[in-house]
Parts: C-alpha cells; structure tokens; sequence
C-alpha cells in the first residue's frame, strides 16, 4: 500500500508489474469523485499514460489487483494521447476505483486488448476523457455512482459519427458484461459529430456462437445527458450498436439482437414496443419485427417510417402521434395494421400521413390522420405546404377512424383520400387499387373521396363532410359501389 502525502507530477508512467493499493487520502478531505484528495498527475514530455500495466514487460504474478483509493490520476497536459490507467496483454486483472477521479485527453480507463479474465469494480468515482471506459478486452465490470464523462473535440467523418463515447466496447472487447447503477453519463460533443453514450462494437462476423460471445450491458436507475458545448445546446443520449450485443435500461430491453450483421443507431429513450424489447426509434422496432409482430407507440414519435415489402405488422397508436420529417409519415409496401386511436400526422409538402403502395395492404380500424399544417387557400393555390391525407396504389380497408386535413384547414386544393391513379400513364403494370370504407368520418378537401383511374372503390358505411361550396364529397372516374354512409 502506498499512501500519498502530497500531489506527484511524473515525467514517466507507473509501470506495475504487481498487486498495489494506492490511496491519496488528504487531511479533512470530503466528498466524493475524488474530490480533495491528492493527486497524481503526468507532467513533462512524456505523458502518454500515468499509470501503465504491460504483461509483455516483466514478470507478473498470476493474479493483479490495482485498488486506487481517495485519489486522482490526472493526464490533462502534455501529448493528447494520454491515458490515465492503461492494461494491455495482462491476465486475471482486477482494477477497483473507490472515489477516485480518473482525467485525460483521450481514454480515462484503457484496457486494451490481449487482456484476459479481467473484473473492474467503480464505486463514487468520477471518469472523464474523450471516452471515460474504453474496452479492447472482454470485461466484467460493476459501476456504481459515479460520474462517466466522454467528451469529444474529434472532427466527424462524413456521416458524423465516429467511433467514440463515453463507454466504447470494440470488436476484441466481445464478450464483455457490464452493469451499470446509479450513474450519471454524459456525452459531449464539440465538433457537431455524433457522440454517443455508449457504443458496442461487437463481432459482425462468423463464424461465432453468437449468444455466448455477445456484450451485455445494463444500466439501472442512470442519469444519461448529451451536449453540444460549443452552442450550449441539449442534445439527444444517443447509443451506437453494431453485431452482437444486449442493452438493458432499468430492465427494459433497448436493444437485444444476434444479428452478426447489426448495426443500430438510435436513443437510449423508448418510444416504441415490441415484445418487451424497447426501442429507440419505429423504424428500428420494424425493422427488428417478424411477420405477425404487433408493434406500440410509447410516446410521440417525429420519423419516416417505412413497412417494408412482405412483412406484416400491426402498429398500435396507444393513443400518441406520429409525426413525419420530411417524407410521407407511413409508407406501406407489406401488410399494415393501424389500430390504437392515435394521430398520424403530416407536415411536409406534397407527403401524406399515409402512403400506400402497390403491394401495400393498409388496414385502418381507428386512429386520426391529418395534414396539421396544411396551407392551401383555395382550389388553385396550396399554400406551399398541400397534399393528399391518404393515397392508395394498393389495397385499403378503413373500418373507423377521423379523416380531415387540420382544425384551422378544411383543405381546398387537394383530395383527403385518392384511390387509384391521378397520372394513369404511370401505372405501367395496369394493376386496381382497392379501397373499402366500412365506417370513419372524412372531412373536407377539394374532393372528399376521389376514385381515380384503375380503381375501383366500396363504401359500406361512414360519415362524408364537404364543408366546402362547389367541391366535391366524392368523385368517381373508374368503378364505385355505394351501399351506405351518409
């Protein structure tokens, strides 16, 4: 054990070959993260680590434990590749931190690869550097309130993202488990590139047993919080995923996938379900699902999402909206079902909240599906912002649901609902869209219910409004049948 009787500048690393216990407790000291105790810092030229263990250098015992207590170990000058605590090639490893402050340029905790069966125990430590944990060998680590700091000045590749967060596994870092309590975990980014909370980069590729190597991490009752320090702006905790791995926060799956393959950008905050997996983003949660697969909404939700071809899904509102960016909000290539008596809703020129294809088969049984910033101001002008609510090129069967452009827009230049095709030169293949209305309400537009060429329209039942004079409430240019609806 060595206590520490005042701060160390070193113009060298501390090379460990052995077990040690280094506490830097100060007189009167309070507090936690550290915070007041002494400290040992890297000085001079050399400054690439502060305190190193090598296995490829010297002989080490068969088990090496490093305990830092009550202590700094700061790398803040010098080289910007400094690491604060470095292992590389070292074998059964255990590095416990209790209230300690682990600060540099670049890695505050390294263990690099070729490390094997290492244990990491982190309790009332604070960790900061461009990634506080960073992982090249497989791990088991528990952290424990404490403070994980990733703060990034890198410049962005072209889809601005890079490879750093606060806790980075890499490929060789497989295999890792950690759990994570009562954290704060903070990603800051200076440069406008993509930093993460966490990242995990696992396998992506055979041949491996896939469950047994995946990483797992777990975060329980955590504090996560992103930044953008040159505007001082909020920005949303993201995660990066890519191969094998399993994400938990507070016991929700956020992520769980074998896919050799997989690569997932997405925040750490559900907004969607499936399964009891959780997800970050729709898109993400029907990408993951299989045929059959029934899909909900937690909370609002601003996204493009697509139904792919071949797949069947239903999505259930739960009562929230969704909202698009900048294309149609729900286009339906496979096989949808809307249910769940939420909004679906589209802000974008010339998009609809729903846009179904010619293998798309869109089921509606309730729900509400707008056009909120609808602009048109008559017959011949839209505003700028002006479309169809719902377009039809495959099969529709709506059996309830609200139908209207906006409470403050009756919409006067498009349709609410086109059936067929506007442009019937474009429908090289000749195919009917098909579209059954067995109940809802359909409010206003230039045409209420427009049946275009190559379609061919049933109305059961329903509620048609044309608030407008000399509009249309439903206009037929191919095969329509009326049964009911008033």
């Amino acid at each position: 054990t060595i206590h520490l009787l005042s701060d160390i500048e070193l113009d060298a690393p501390i090379e460990l070959t052995k077990s040690i216990i280094i506490d830097g407790t100060k007189p009167g000291m309070s507090g936690r993260n550290g915070d007041g105790c002494y400290a040992i810092r890297a000085a001079g030229e050399y400054s690439d680590r502060v305190i190193n263990i090598n296995g490829c250098c010297g002989e080490f015992p068969e088990k090496l434990d490093l305990q830092l207590k009550n202590v700094q170990i700061i790398a803040l000058s010098g080289e910007p590749y400094t690491r604060a605590v470095s292992a590389y090639a070292v074998k059964n490893l255990h590095i416990e931190l209790q209230n300690v402050r682990l600060a540099c340029n670049y890695y505050a905790l390294n263990l690099a690869s070729e490390n094997e069966n290492v244990t990491i125990q982190i309790d009332r430590s604070k960790l900061e550097g461009l990634t506080a944990i960073n992982i090249w060998s497989p791990i088991h680590a528990e952290i424990s309130d404490s403070i994980l700091i990733g703060s990034n000045s890198d410049a962005c590749d072209a889809d601005r993202g890079n490879s750093y967060a606060a806790i980075a596994v890499n490929q060789d870092g497989t295999g890792s488990v950690m759990t994570f309590q009562n954290d704060e975990i903070i990603a800051e980014t200076a440069t406008g590139n993509e930093q993460n909370i966490v990242n995990i980069h696992g396998v992506s590729y055979e041949p491996y047993e896939l469950e047994s190597v995946k990483n797992s991490i777990r975060f329980s009752d955590c504090k996560f919080s992103a930044r953008d320090t040159i505007h001082d702006e909020p920005l949303i905790p993201m995660y990066s995923v890519e191969g094998a791995a399993e994400l938990y926060v507070d016991g929700k799956a956020i992520f769980v996938s074998a896919a050799p393959d997989a690569r997932v950008y997405a925040p750490l905050e559900p907004v969607a379900e499936k399964d009891e997996v959780y997800y970050g983003n729709l898109s993400l949660a029907v990408s993951n699902a299989k045929s059959g697969d029934k899909i909900t909404l937690l909370s609002d939700v601003t996204e493009d999402v697509t139904i792919p071809a071949g797949k069947t899904i239903t999505l259930d509102l739960n009562g929230k909206t969704l909202t698009n960016v900048k294309g149609h909000t729900i286009r339906n290539e496979g096989n949808l079902t809307i249910t769940g008596k939420g909004t679906v809703d589209n802000v974008t020129h010339g998009k609809a909240p729903l846009y179904n294809t010619t293998t798309g088969t869109l089921t509606i049984e309730n729900g509400t599906f707008t056009r909120s910033a609808e602009a048109s101001t008559d017959a011949d002008t839209g505003g700028g912002n002006s479309w169809y609510v719902l377009y039809n090129a495959g099969t529709v069967t709506i059996e309830d649901g609200d139908f209207r452009f906006s409470d403050k827009n009756n919409g006067l230049f498009s349709g609410l609902i086109v059936n067929g095709w506007p442009s019937p030169g474009e429908n090289t293949d000749k195919v009917f869209a098909e579209l059954t209305i067995n109940g809802g309400t359909f409010t206003g537009g230039k045409i209420t219910i427009k049946n275009d060429d190559y379609g061919r329209l049933t109305i059961t039942d329903g509620t048609f409004i044309q608030p407008t004079d000399k509009y249309y409430c439903v206009l037929d240019w191919n095969e329509a049948t009326i049964r009911g609806g008033v």
